[in-house]
């Protein structure tokens, strides 16, 4: 005797998505029929942004102050967000591109340097 069909309780009126003999979806079809649009995305984006703008240009100084002062670890953490992950440094020529008078000038600028430095030693 063969075993009887079940019927399930609910059954989605929606069209099967079309797919191609690989499985992949037929051009035109998401396989996700009652999804979200891709516009909603944008446009929740762009008037977050917009508004996010807006409050900053009115109270944007404001709060930096206060949360460098309330929070500093949190102001730290956003002003290395801002700093590039990665910087490329050139080192160009150095003292083997310089002129004499170069040389000269750059050894008196560390000879005051140094001077200075004995200067404030001997002050404290």
């Amino acid at each position: 005797m063969p075993k009887p069909k079940i019927q399930p309780d609910y059954v989605d009126p929606r069209p099967k998505p079309l797919r191609r003999p690989n499985g992949t979806f037929a051009a035109g079809v998401s396989g996700n029929p009652g999804g979200e649009p891709g516009w909603v995305r944008k446009r929740f984006t762009a008037d977050f942004l917009t508004a996010f703008h807006e409050h900053f240009r009115k109270e944007g100084k404001r709060v930096i102050a206060k949360v460098a002062r309330q929070q500093p670890a949190a102001y730290l953490r956003c002003l290395t967000m801002l700093v590039p992950k990665e910087m490329k440094v050139e080192h160009q020529g150095g003292i083997k591109a310089m002129t004499d008078e170069q040389l000269d000038n750059a050894l008196i600028a560390l000879r005051q340097l140094l001077a200075d430095r004995r200067l404030r030693r001997a002050a404290r």
